[in-house]
Formats: structure tokens, sequence, C-alpha cells
């Protein structure tokens, strides 16, 4: 309850209120017996709210497929307030309020940015969309958000560095390279028009057993130079030696010289995985120019793989790339 209140107060005043000032800042807001009512009445309401931006709802109740992963697999809530103030946008309003919550979310972790200097700007942003008419246009949620995004270039300059660094042994290496894999293949299938591109929480799904009889689902991330025969070389753990593939085909022959992976890779649902092999005749023109794009930075180069770290910081390139257009391309 707390936490619902914290964020109404935001939405109402703008002002960045602590939990212990928070009794007086609704005393303040409650100046007659109708205003305790009318909040007594709005708190169902928004309580419901609340609990469906956490299931990864519209606030209407509209599923929302492809949006909020990334805030879920990194269990953060601080944008929630955001999200919340947004609740009576029109639909496609509401979907670019996601988009660019879930993209500052994204660049906060990467870079590691403290919690209180995320939280800082929440109530202004927050106050900017609540003020915003239903009505409201995607134009309209950029303008109110322009003062969350004040040092997102300096803070994407960072999270990129922090990536390049991140060690796949460590829980937080593991956590966030994986999410980067899959945020990273996720856009390159829609970047290929590929029918039905696997939503982002798809991808982050890891490998589980399918029922008797049927395949497994979910991911593995697979180490290129595998870790069984290299694993005592500090590149073997970095983003540009790592990959996702299917569980179904790769299980198995993770420990396989990367040569004698490339028929996997090739044949791989996912076009960023593709890249890593020679292009495939049938390609269709939308994949082959996004593998092509990575191809440019990082070669195809898996003979060379096991004894020429090279190949895997062009890899790593071509990753933090991508990354990098795709976080800047949609900020306000």
């Amino acid at each position: 309850m707390q936490f619902l209140l914290r964020a109404m107060i935001f939405a109402r005043t703008g002002e960045l209120v602590g939990s212990s000032h928070l009794r007086k800042a609704w005393q303040k807001q409650l100046k007659s017996k109708q205003n305790a009512v009318d909040l007594f009445k709005e708190l169902p309401k928004r309580a419901e709210q609340m609990r469906r931006i956490n299931h990864l709802e519209f606030p209407g109740g509209k599923k929302n497929r492809d949006l909020g992963a990334a805030a879920r697999h990194f269990k953060f809530v601080q944008h929630y307030p955001v999200l919340l103030a947004g609740a009576h946008l029109n639909l496609h309003a509401y979907h670019r309020l996601i988009e660019l919550t879930e993209v500052r979310v994204i660049v906060s972790v990467l870079a590691a940015e403290r919690p209180q200097e995320f939280e800082r700007f929440v109530p202004t942003w927050s106050h900017a969309i609540a003020k915003l008419d239903s009505s409201a246009s995607a134009k309209d949620v950029d303008s109110a958000s322009k003062s969350a995004f004040k040092d997102f270039q300096i803070l994407l300059a960072s999270a990129l560095t922090n990536v390049g660094k991140l060690d796949y042994r460590t829980s937080k290496g593991r956590s966030r390279l994986r999410f980067v894999l899959a945020y990273l293949s996720h856009h390159v299938q829609v970047e290929a028009k590929q029918a039905k591109p696997l939503s982002l929480k798809e991808l982050l799904r890891r490998q589980r057993r399918g029922a008797p009889g049927k395949k497994a689902v979910g991911f593995d991330v697979d180490h290129i130079r595998p870790q069984g025969r290299y694993g005592n070389q500090e590149a073997t753990h970095t983003l540009g030696n790592l990959v996702l593939a299917n569980a179904n085909r790769q299980r198995g022959a993770g420990a396989q010289e990367p040569t004698a992976k490339e028929a996997i890779y090739q044949s791989s649902e996912l076009v960023l995985t593709r890249s890593l092999a020679p292009l495939r005749s049938n390609e269709g023109k939308h994949a082959k120019r996004a593998i092509e794009k990575v191809q440019a930075i990082a070669p195809v180069a898996l003979d060379r793989w096991t004894r020429d770290d090279k190949a895997i910081e062009r890899r790593a390139k071509a990753y933090l790339t991508v990354l990098e257009e795709l976080l800047s391309a949609g900020i306000p």
C-alpha cells in the first residue's frame, strides 16, 4: 500500500516524497472530507491498475506480449509510478510510454546507475505524464518524458562499457549477458521480418524439458569457444563468445569445436545466431540484410575462433553496435 500511495503522490505533486514523509504529504492533499472520500474510492482502481502493470498487462486489462519483460527479468519496479500515472492514456500513447520506460530501465541496470539516481526523476516524469490528456499522442508522451533522458547518452556509454566487461561465470554476468543476447536476438528477428518473431519474454526463457514426447522449450546460452576445453581463457566467458541457441538442437553439441557447430548455427531459427555461419542460399532478403550488417563488423571466423581472441572481440563489437543503435533509436 505504501508503494501505491507514493506512486500516486508522485503523479499529483511531482515531488519526491520519502516513506517517512508520506503521511504529511497526503494530509496536504486531503484538505476536505470529500478529498478523503475521493481518495478512498480511487484506491481500489489504482491498486488493480498496479496489479495489471506488475503482470505485464495494460491498465485496461489487455495483455502486453512484447514489452515489460526487461524490467521483469531484472526485478525492476521503480518505474511503476510512471506507468501508473499514464493509466488513463489511450493504447497507442501508453504503448509508447512502456517503450520509453523499458529503454530507461535497461540502460539504468546495465550502467549500474544507483537506484536513488533513477528514483530522483520518477516524480517529475510521473507528474508530467499524469497531466496529459487521454487523447495524447506518442509525441506528447515523448515531450513529457524528456527529463528522464537528460543524461541518457552518458549512461548509455557506461552501459556499453560495462556489458563489454561482463563475465558469464558470475551471477550478475549471466543475468545481464543472457538478457543482452535475448534483447538483440528479438530485435534482429523483428528487423529481419521473421514470421511470428519470438517475444523477448520467450527468448529469455531458459531451457527446460517438455512433456514426454514433446520438445524442450527455451534457449541455452552457448559458448561458441567451448568452456569445457577453453574455460581458463578469459575471452571464453565474455559477450563475444556467447550466442543464444535452441535447446533442442544445441544441447549436447556445446562442447564441440566451433567449426563442428556451424551447421547448427546456420540452421538456427534466430537470425542473429545464423550470422555466425556463411549465408544460406535460401536466406530471405530482410534476414540477409540483417546478417550482412553483423558480418560486416564480425566476419565468419569459426575456423579461427579457438585460437584468435580477435574474432571474439569483433563479435562483441557487432553486438554492442547493434545494442547502441537499438537503445538510442527510440529516445525522445
